[in-house]
């Protein structure tokens, strides 16, 4: 008789069922070297012998009993023999982080008209070792090299997903403890960038992970995502935030005589240089000013970094602040093209000259007077001075 340890129990029938005597156990002679490449089959006959599993606090209780007559039929020499059961864990291989040791011996009697031998079988340890559990880590790029943050992974086997991972600022995403096999990982979120489409992740026995499509391996298990192009969105605004229609502006690129694009305002103040910018330094400057508002005296310059985003804005003029000028990144998830919104103010001419009438044309003509009287004043000193 044994009584299985916790967590061990009969591999059942291939339906599942209770197993037959011929699938629960092998036999073997202990003192026979060949006891295992021989048939040691051995028939229970009904009323002689009888094979029974119980169940005893969730563990199983195997009874074996063997008459007479069928021991006298097993095939062996002489000495011992063993009975070997065939067990499975029922533990799930996923909770499992540590070693399990599960210890197992059994109780053999015999009879005749009474119990002749008891003996405890010795020990037998099974021990349960956590599955082999890899990490498995993607490298994202673009095409111009530029590593991206940000990317958004889910991983997926059979179609169902696993886990989700990230992107650093190194550009890396780390999927951990996944087992040898084949998986899928579909990419759902990369700012400024077009989506790749799901690709293959293959983690061998010995923890090697390898990313591809259609049995092409990809070098150092990177991602290369290709940069949406940019356009840039400019906002000619006054002082009071309203938009000024007829403002021409020319994009240059870096180095370059002829402008990339020119064009004017709209009625909401708005221009769209819908060119697809690519990364590089360019120069904007204003042409023509909407009436009654000065041209910009200097030109921006800027980079569209190999991200796509706009750095390094600089303005050459004296005649607007920082804060007369503003831009922001918008990388669109759905659109196919990222883009750079740019709010410039104009300043009016009246900030320069006088409304008329108002008090400040008083002003501005008293200042003449004095000019005036100065330099008649000048001129009758100077007529003196000849004089004497």
């Amino acid at each position: 008789t044994d009584l299985l340890p916790e967590n061990i129990e009969l591999i059942p029938d291939q339906n599942n069922g209770p197993p037959t005597y011929e699938q629960a156990f092998q036999l073997f002679n202990a003192t026979d070297p060949d006891a295992p490449n021989k048939d040691r089959a051995m028939t229970l006959t009904p009323g002689v012998s009888s094979f029974e599993v119980t169940e005893e606090k969730g563990r199983q209780r195997i009874t074996l009993t063997i008459g007479r007559a069928d021991v006298q039929k097993i095939y062996f020499h002489s000495g011992y023999f063993s009975l070997r059961l065939k067990v499975r864990p029922t533990l799930d291989p996923d909770t499992i982080d540590q070693r399990v040791t599960m210890t197992n011996s059994a109780v053999v009697k015999f009879f005749d008209t009474k119990e002749r031998y008891s003996k405890e079988t010795n020990e037998v340890d099974v021990h349960l070792d956590p599955l082999n559990r890899f990490p498995a880590s993607i490298t994202k790029k673009n095409q111009h090299g530029a590593l991206l943050e940000g990317t958004k992974f889910t991983l997926k086997q059979a179609g169902q997903p696993l886990q989700e991972a990230v992107t650093n600022a190194q550009g890396q995403a780390t999927f951990t403890g996944l087992r040898p096999g084949k998986y899928t990982v579909a990419e759902v979120m990369s700012p400024g960038h077009l989506l790749q489409p799901e690709f293959d992740l293959i983690v061998a026995e010995n923890g090697d992970v390898t990313i591809g499509r259609q049995g092409e391996i990809w070098d150092d298990n990177t991602v290369v995502n290709q940069l949406k192009p940019t356009e840039l969105e400019l906002l000619k605004v006054n002082k009071s935030n309203k938009p000024l229609a007829k403002a021409t502006f020319a994009l240059y690129r870096d180095g370059q005589a002829e402008p990339v694009a020119s064009d004017n305002t709209n009625d909401e103040g708005r221009l769209l240089f819908d060119h697809q910018l690519t990364p590089g330094s360019y120069r904007l400057v204003e042409t023509k000013a909407p009436e009654g508002f000065d041209k910009l005296a200097g030109a921006f310059t800027f980079t569209i970094n190999q991200t796509g985003t706009m750095v390094d804005l600089k303005y050459s003029g004296s005649d607007l602040t920082t804060d007369d000028y503003e831009f922001k990144f918008q990388p669109d998830a759905t659109d196919k093209v990222n883009r750079i919104s740019f709010t410039v103010v104009n300043h009016s001419l009246e900030s320069l000259l006088p409304k008329t009438g108002g008090n400040g044309i008083v002003l501005f003509l008293l200042m003449a007077l004095v000019a005036g009287a100065s330099g008649l004043l000048l001129v009758i000193v100077l007529k003196r001075k000849e004089a004497r």
